[in-house]
């Protein structure tokens, strides 16, 4: 279920901080998600258009037996280097570690 209210999405994502505002008077809306220090943000014109566009309705996930019937038709594929597609990459190694994320006054 995709939430389309702060209670919603509180109810439904646990986990996940939220922040709605619109500081422009009838101005653009923005959404952030926040998740274990990542902000995710979008805008858009409404608060009922920025929750569609952050939680897109999907389409609904197929049936169990269509599930089943496309996994018995595809062709098990033991080597994946005899894929077709299969494309291998070099091994790279980090000549030093990523940096961290600075402080924001979410810590």
């Amino acid at each position: 279920m995709q939430p389309r209210s702060l209670d919603e999405a509180r109810r439904l994502y646990p986990t996940l901080g939220f922040a709605l505002y619109a500081y422009t008077p009838g101005g653009a809306v923005t959404l952030e998600v926040h998740d274990a220090g990542q902000v995710f943000a979008w805008t858009a014109e409404t608060e009922a258009r920025a929750w569609e566009v952050a939680f897109p309705i999907d389409e609904p996930p197929p049936e169990i037996d269509e599930l089943a019937a496309a996994h018995s038709a595809s062709p098990a594929v033991s080597d994946p280097s005899q894929d077709a597609d299969f494309v291998e990459l070099p091994e790279i190694e980090a000549d030093e570690p990523a940096p961290s994320a600075p402080p924001s006054v979410f810590d």
